[in-house]
């Protein structure tokens, strides 16, 4: 594996365990837990626009096991949550190459409130169907995804713009 590629995949994933455990601990917060957007949501859905064959299934798989593991959630819901986001922009692939941000962001707030009421019949199910809770907290975080995501894609941009920056200079000097 070439080191550039081996620090970016480093950097990836220290990226999103990063989240993960920064919503951890924001969730431990008694009055702001409720307002935190899904982090991991926004990260996959941008590593995957922009970086899809480096971030495998596996990996979300994983990475969903471990949020799991931190936030004691019920195991296996957030893996799932991940799979199912990776698979939507999978399919989708093709249809947001070249798009304009518009465009981008309308599909994020589709998939994205998809995977939130997944995990909202998920936890229904799990929780003897509990809605009124579990919906105010899911869905207020999504909108705040939403909110959010337009500055972490923007984020995303700038680190692929100056990757490939680098990487064609890079080749040009050779």
């Amino acid at each position: 594996m070439d080191q550039n590629k081996f620090r970016f995949f480093v950097a990836q994933y220290t990226f999103i365990l990063f989240f993960i455990i920064f919503e951890a601990s924001y969730n431990s917060l008694f009055y702001f837990g409720s307002y935190t957007p899904f982090y991991e949501l926004m990260v996959i859905f941008c590593l995957n626009i922009f970086f899809s064959t480096i971030f495998p299934i596996w990996m979300c798989f994983l990475l969903g096991i471990f949020r799991d593991i931190i936030l004691l959630a019920p195991l296996g819901i957030s893996s799932l949550s991940f799979i199912l986001l990776r698979a939507l922009i999978h399919s989708q692939q093709s249809y947001l190459y070249n798009k304009p941000f518009y465009k981008i962001f309308l599909i994020y707030l589709i998939d994205s409130f998809l995977i939130v009421l997944f995990q909202l019949i998920l936890l229904m199910i799990k929780y003897n169907y509990n809605l009124e809770s579990i919906g105010k907290l899911l869905i207020t975080r999504w909108a705040v995804s939403g909110l959010l995501y337009p500055c972490m894609h923007f984020i995303f941009y700038l680190i692929t713009f100056n990757l490939i920056n680098k990487n064609t200079d890079a080749l040009q000097q050779r």
